[in-house]
């Protein structure tokens, strides 16, 4: 006789089942002829092959530490070749199955859980964050988000799984260091033994990554000077203006239309908007949570491409895991605002959400990736011959045995 689930359960089952057909419907091609995308094969595939696992855990890519998905390269080596890609990407849709459960947890009293979680993939976006290890962190990192609006522990497992959500994502990419402000706030807020001891999991893996990062990366090459800023107005206003508020709330035919200086000035007052429309102490506190990390992570956005901003300003579809944070965020912060008790409010909400959905609706489908056969390699993997394979994104390969 099956259990009978109680109605959260319920629900939480269900938004599960809808985010994985949503999955689905945005890149079917993933889930039936997976494949590997950049950094999946360049990387976490290659650096297992050619030091193994445990080495590979401690190599930094770009500056820091991919925990997760050398854990999953470790994971994947027990099944065959012919496994990676499938084993890759089906580790990226558990993964995001994992964070829209976290949602649901019974110690989280945010409204609208389903809408929360079913926002991760209904945000405008063009795919590259969704079906790889490659990108994971970009949602990984909202588990840490939900874990500082969750009540004390009670249980012991519960316990557990709040330091392994620290560990885990603190180690996997740098966004941990722009929650650590949020955690230090909340610790001293709300004291507590518990809320110390992760204070100090979240320094030690924020310290971790900050090393790394400082020790392995050019930081001068980094960001640019007020001249540079000044001296290319339209293009830091295409890039605030058309990238982080335009394709999150318009269409592109009719982004088209308005002036990218306009587009920058409301996206200037977006958080203002925000923090108005929340109408309860427990919404500005959430609304202010999200605000936080979004607008964290668009500076530390405007900051890499200060040099050459053009990179990701014109482009639609260049540098899109850099504006997919700050999209959910808005929509979070807007969702948890649903049940405000003022009419005008209750009104703007979902109209504004409404923009989003339909800014969505025109590139909700991704490209299918290209189908490079990956099978044919595996024989000369395993032989150990020098090969070169072409995976996703074009033009892109691994080469094992130069």
């Amino acid at each position: 006789m099956l259990p009978i689930l109680s109605k959260p359960k319920k629900i939480c089952l269900a938004t599960l089942i809808s985010m994985a057909v949503l999955l689905f419907c945005r890149k079917p091609d993933t889930f039936l002829n997976p494949q590997f995308w950049a950094e999946d094969g360049t990387v976490f595939f290659k650096d297992y092959i050619c030091y193994g696992g445990f080495k590979s855990i401690t190599i930094p890519h770009a500056g820091y530490l991919h925990l997760v998905p050398r854990l999953i390269a470790c994971i994947a080596s027990l099944f065959p070749l012919s496994m990676m890609p499938t084993i890759y990407n089906y580790s990226a849709f558990a993964a995001m199955l994992l964070v829209g459960g976290a949602i649901f947890s019974s110690r989280c009293s945010i409204p609208f859980k389903p809408l929360l979680a079913l926002s991760m993939i209904l945000v405008p976006h063009y795919g590259e964050v969704f079906m790889n290890i490659t990108n994971i962190q970009w949602y990984l990192c909202f588990l840490p988000l939900i874990l500082l609006s969750e009540e004390p522990p009670v249980k012991f497992y519960q316990y557990l799984s709040d330091y392994l959500i620290i560990i885990f994502c603190g180690l996997t990419g740098p966004l941990m260091l722009f929650l650590l402000p949020l955690f230090i706030a909340k610790c001293f807020t709300r004291k507590s033994l518990h809320n110390y001891g992760i204070l100090l999991t979240v320094l030690l893996c924020a310290s971790i990554q900050g090393w790394y990062i400082f020790n392995t990366t050019n930081i001068s090459e980094m960001g640019g000077s007020l001249g540079q800023i000044c001296s290319d107005i339209n293009t830091w206003a295409n890039l605030l203006g058309v990238r982080l508020f335009g394709q999150l709330f318009l269409e592109n035919k009719i982004l088209a239309m308005i002036n990218p200086i306009i587009l920058a000035v409301f996206a200037m007052m977006m958080p203002i908007v925000l923090i108005w429309l929340a109408s309860s102490r427990k919404q500005l506190y959430l609304v202010g949570l999200f605000l936080f990390f979004g607008i964290a992570i668009a500076l530390s956005t405007l900051y890499k491409f200060g040099p050459s901003p053009e990179i990701v300003a014109y482009a639609f579809t260049n540098g899109e895991r850099y504006f997919y944070i700050p999209y959910v965020m808005v929509m979070w912060s807007l969702t948890i605002c649903l049940n405000s008790p003022n009419l005008i409010k209750r009104l703007i909400v979902p109209v504004l959400l409404l923009m989003i959905l339909v800014a969505s609706a025109h590139h909700f489908k991704s490209q299918p990736f290209v189908d490079y056969h990956w099978k044919q390699y595996c024989g000369e993997i395993e032989k150990g011959n020098p090969i070169h394979i072409p995976i996703n994104p074009s033009g892109v390969f691994i080469n094992l045995g130069f």
